[in-house]
């Protein structure tokens, strides 16, 4: 009895959606600074401080989140293009053995 083995596709890697999941972390990463100094503005953190000291600020929370998104973002992509190859080697391999399995099962006459 041979067994029906469908070939699996590899994901299409769309430029499009690489471009819109970019253009959402970067957004997301200037709202989120606009928001943290929005937020030290309405409490108080520039009270006392020059301008030198504000543009300071500014320039280091935004750094802080760009660099730590960044970072994630490298890891994440590291990570998954691992897993992938090791995936796909996987699949591979077992779509052999699958393989090997069926022409046994054919040559083997039935008693």
């Amino acid at each position: 009895m041979a067994l029906n083995h469908e070939p699996v596709s590899q994901p299409s890697r769309d430029l499009f959606t690489r471009q819109s999941i970019t253009s959402t972390t970067v957004i997301g990463t200037v709202v989120l600074s606009a928001l943290t100094l929005l937020a030290t503005y309405i409490l108080g953190g520039f009270d006392g401080l020059s301008g030198s000291g504000v543009g300071a600020l500014i320039f280091g929370v935004i750094a802080s989140f760009a660099l730590g998104v960044g970072l994630m973002v490298v890891v994440f992509h590291s990570s998954r293009q691992y897993d992938d190859a090791a995936h796909y080697a996987a699949m591979d391999h077992f779509k052999k053995v699958a393989a090997e399995n069926d022409s046994k099962e054919t040559s083997t006459p039935a008693k």
